[in-house]
């Protein structure tokens, strides 16, 4: 009986008388050489004779023709795991979005933003009514009005319609007191009475007896 260093294990294809002297060498050949289902290389003129095993071919390439590249070749049988030491994990910054998050925001939509706030509308100016209202109510544009129509009267002598101011003006409102404004021209109150009437204001008859003021034109006033 032949001792176990002695064995010899044959190739079982027929007409090959190539042995080995373990079980696993054999069932090799007989996958690398004699099988039809072989893996070939596919640079031209490469005298590989072909495999049944991926590595086999991924290592030929690497080795002779320089091919780091190729396309992974799936593999059927399981193979021994070994032990490979795990990356050092990365570090990353304090407040540094991970990729998760940053692929999240990628694909979400985008937020939609409200509308723009219409824009602020300008307040209307007030009526002209009001506008001469307020006028009538100056003391102060009063007394220049008045100033402008003694300089157009003083102008014009040689004309009859020249109005003396006691023709359109009240004894109440001749007056050598000052005017205190509390709004209309209808609250203007002397403080004493002038008869010489060397010193007078205007009075409500202004306003209702010249109507364009600016313009030489003027209306004989009403004596009441």
């Amino acid at each position: 009986m032949a001792s176990p260093s002695s064995r010899r294990f044959p190739c079982s294809f027929p007409g090959c008388a190539s042995t080995f002297s373990r079980q696993g060498d054999a069932n090799r050949h007989e996958n690398d050489t004699h099988r039809s289902e072989k893996l070939t290389c596919h640079y031209r003129g490469c005298n590989f004779k072909g495999t049944l095993r991926p590595g086999v071919l991924k290592k030929h390439w690497a080795r002779i023709h320089q091919d780091f590249d190729s396309l992974p070749v799936t593999v059927t049988r399981r193979k021994a795991k070994r032990s490979v030491p795990s990356p050092s994990p990365r570090h990353i910054p304090h407040g540094t979005p991970s990729t998760f998050h940053s692929s999240n925001e990628l694909s979400s939509p985008p937020l939609s933003l409200p509308p723009p706030p219409p824009p602020a509308e300008h307040p209307d100016p007030p009526p002209q009514s009001q506008f001469v209202e307020s006028l009538w109510n100056d003391a102060e544009f009063l007394m220049t009005l008045y100033t402008i129509i003694k300089e157009v009267e003083r102008s014009d002598t040689s004309d009859s319609r020249s109005i003396p101011p006691e023709a359109f003006l009240d004894s109440r409102h001749t007056s050598t007191g000052q005017f205190s404004a509390t709004g209309a021209v209808e609250s203007w109150e002397p403080t004493e009475v002038s008869s010489a009437g060397s010193s007078w204001v205007p009075s409500v008859a202004l306003k209702s007896r010249y109507q364009a003021v600016g313009r030489h034109e003027k209306e004989r006033p009403v004596v009441d």
